[in-house]
């Protein structure tokens, strides 16, 4: 069908042609006059044209009318069927796309939800056993944060985190030890630090008063002790202030080889501290020491073991070159450890040390030849002409053995402890001698 519409409409012979073509064409308005274009000449394309004089696919000119006239403007109706696909591809494209993103998120946020709540499942089954250490008190974050006083004041740090002065609400005040690592293997040492805490109790140990253990929380609490560490008093700020004679430092060595003395031979299972050094040993208002921090401390499983075999951790310095070697640790590994605490009280300077010659960067190496020797030069200057002789000599041969490179070759802390007691009684009476002299 054809439709004409407009007022005049002129058909020349060589017209017919074009109006056989235009079947089913709809050409709309006014007279028809003039060329088409070439590529509207094609089966299946639906034309509809403004009425403009002289319509032909031809260059002809018609009557009366220029051959120079102007292509007549022509609408191309869009093809509605392929649109219509195109908008159902498009729009399928962009529900796909939603709901892959969709279902992305829900499988993430279901994995994450289930690993937060294994997480909160663990902590609860840990804090259910830990209740069942006896341990003091299980304190809540809340509570935490009240007795620091939102953390405000920090008197410590080490690797595992700050440690933070609280006061409970019974008035007593308290070390809070917030932990850094909270991953699995971090857990793991805070677990293990809570179990032996709760199993052990010494007048030269760290007393402990609970625990906080929520998700992404680790926080130790302790008594407080106000005296800080041997290592603040013999390096730190307080060297400054308040210098150790040396029976303060005698009395110091007495009170932490009693605390590991309980470890090894007073607890049951036996306990080996694993990182023995000054920081570790803190001091109340009257100078009592104290042994600290059980983080890395390790078990007997067994009773009759000699040596538990773990991988090596402990503090460049202080660590038993055996135990390096061999992956054993055993009571000794301790006993090295802490004959480096005594080569420290004697000498006063830090096991590794770039100050001086290179001879004297570590402390062992340095010092125990020179003590063998009976070269008391090297004792800490500010102890010079204040200490007996002998007292020195006793406590300077125990350093020694402490700190032989073959385990079996060095004391019990038993026979540490006798030795260190008996260099302690000759001090006091070299002192009590000196008074009445004066």
């Amino acid at each position: 069908s054809l439709f004409l519409q407009g007022t005049i409409f002129t058909l020349h012979l060589s017209q017919r042609r074009i109006f056989l073509l235009l079947v089913r064409r709809n050409l709309e308005n006014n007279n028809l006059v003039g060329p088409l274009p070439q590529s509207l000449n094609r089966t299946g394309l639906e034309v509809r044209t403004t009425g403009n004089p002289c319509l032909s696919f031809t260059s002809l000119s018609c009557n009366n009318v220029s051959s120079t006239i102007d292509t007549p403007q022509v609408t191309i109706p869009i093809n509605k069927k392929h649109k219509k696909q195109n908008n159902i591809a498009i729009l399928l494209g962009v529900s796909g796309g939603a709901l892959f993103a969709t279902t992305l998120i829900f499988v993430f946020m279901s994995i994450y939800t289930r690993r937060q709540r294994n997480k909160e499942r663990d902590i609860t089954r840990a804090q259910l056993k830990m209740q069942n250490w006896n341990t003091s008190k299980i304190f809540s974050h809340k509570e935490i944060k009240s007795a620091t006083k939102n953390f405000r004041e920090v008197i410590g740090r080490g690797s595992f985190g700050y440690v933070y002065h609280g006061k409970l609400p019974s008035g007593k005040h308290v070390a809070v030890k917030v932990r850094f690592d909270r991953t699995q293997l971090g857990a793991d040492s805070f677990i293990n630090e809570v179990q032996l805490l709760s199993q052990i109790s010494h007048q030269n140990l760290v007393s402990f008063e609970g625990f906080c253990y929520e998700p992404k929380r680790q926080i130790l609490v302790y008594e407080y002790l106000s005296g800080g560490s041997l290592a603040d008093h013999l390096y730190g700020p307080s060297s400054k202030r308040l210098s150790l004679n040396w029976v303060s430092r005698l009395r110091v060595a007495v009170d932490a080889a009693k605390g590991l003395d309980y470890l090894h031979n007073g607890s049951e299972p036996r306990i080996i501290h694993r990182d023995v050094k000054c920081s570790n040993i803190l001091l109340d208002k009257d100078m009592n020491a104290k042994v600290s921090d059980f983080g890395l401390s390790k078990q007997f499983t067994k009773a009759d073991a000699s040596h538990v075999t773990t991988v090596v951790k402990g503090t460049a310095g202080y660590l038993d070159p055996e135990y390096y070697s061999t992956l054993q640790l055993t009571e000794k590994s301790d006993v090295y450890s802490f004959g480096v605490v005594l080569l420290e009280l004697i000498c006063g300077r830090e096991p590794l040390s770039h100050i001086g010659s290179p001879d004297s960067f570590n402390l062992v190496l340095w010092a125990r030849p020179n003590l063998q020797a009976g070269a008391f030069e090297i004792v800490d200057e500010i102890l010079k002409d204040t200490f007996d002789p002998e007292s020195m000599r006793i406590a300077a041969s125990i350093a020694i053995r402490c700190v032989e490179r073959d385990a079996s070759g060095r004391p019990s802390i038993a026979e540490v402890l006798t030795q260190l007691k008996e260099a302690y009684s000759l001090q006091l009476s070299y002192l009590a001698a000196s008074a009445h002299t004066d």
